[in-house]
């Protein structure tokens, strides 16, 4: 069986609001934080620098990202958060 390709977000959500216009007494009920943020593969992105001294390492990174193709490339990244956030979307979209 094929597997089939990414064609909408993998998340619903709670809110289309940013985090920065969200009560900050109330974030943790609208948003699953990452463990780790400074491991994200979006996060060793570097900075494109204004004067672009660094647009050589820029573009490499862009030049080398690999975009997930499939539900399951994703899910291999993190099953139990995967399963995690598919239950939670069954939730959401069953009531």
């Amino acid at each position: 069986m094929a597997i089939p390709k990414i064609k909408s977000n993998l998340f619903t959500f709670k809110t289309f609001r940013s985090p920065d216009r969200i009560d900050i007494n109330d974030i943790n009920n609208f948003f699953i934080q990452h463990p780790d943020i400074t491991q994200t593969q979006f996060n060793q992105c570097p900075v494109r620098n204004p004067d672009g001294s660094n647009e050589e390492d820029y573009l490499d990174f862009l030049a080398n990202f690999n975009p997930a193709t499939s539900y399951k490339e994703i899910r291999n990244l993190n099953p139990d958060f995967y399963d995690f956030s598919s239950a939670l979307m069954h939730c959401t979209t069953s009531q």
